[in-house]
């Protein structure tokens, strides 16, 4: 029942509290366009969202968003062909679902509660160059 706490359809989220593990490792075999997918996705995912083991379903992710950019090629050239557009819709539906798992929105991250990557303290790179 939907809302009632500790029933079906009742998720409660938070942070994530696994124990961080390092970056997820692209796997072998993924396709060549899929792999410049992964590069940008870890540059682009909050990292202290992302555990090793995540690398099952962002090369899923990225395998998708590869497709994508196919697709859209594909139906840019035959731009009347009623199945390149289903498809291509169908594949940016999976992309859309996936992509809320890691936080690919800013409502997805609000939803998520991913940890705001602090990044490198400056003050402490300046310090350290000039001290």
């Amino acid at each position: 029942m939907p809302g009632a706490p500790n029933r079906t359809g009742h998720f409660a989220t938070g942070t994530d509290t696994t124990q961080a593990d390092g970056l997820p490792q692209m796997p072998p075999g993924i396709s060549a366009p899929a792999a410049a997918k992964w590069e940008q996705l870890l540059e682009q995912l909050p990292r202290p969202a992302l555990r090793s083991i995540d690398c099952h379903q962002l090369r899923i992710l990225a395998e998708l968003l590869a497709l994508v950019d196919a697709q859209t090629t594909a139906a840019a050239a035959n731009p009347t062909d009623p199945k390149l557009s289903r498809t291509l819709l169908q594949t940016a539906q999976h992309v859309h679902r996936l992509s809320s798992c890691f936080g690919l929105t800013p409502a997805d991250r609000a939803r998520l509660n991913i940890p705001e990557d602090e990044g490198p303290d400056e003050l402490q790179m300046f310090l350290a160059a000039y001290g």
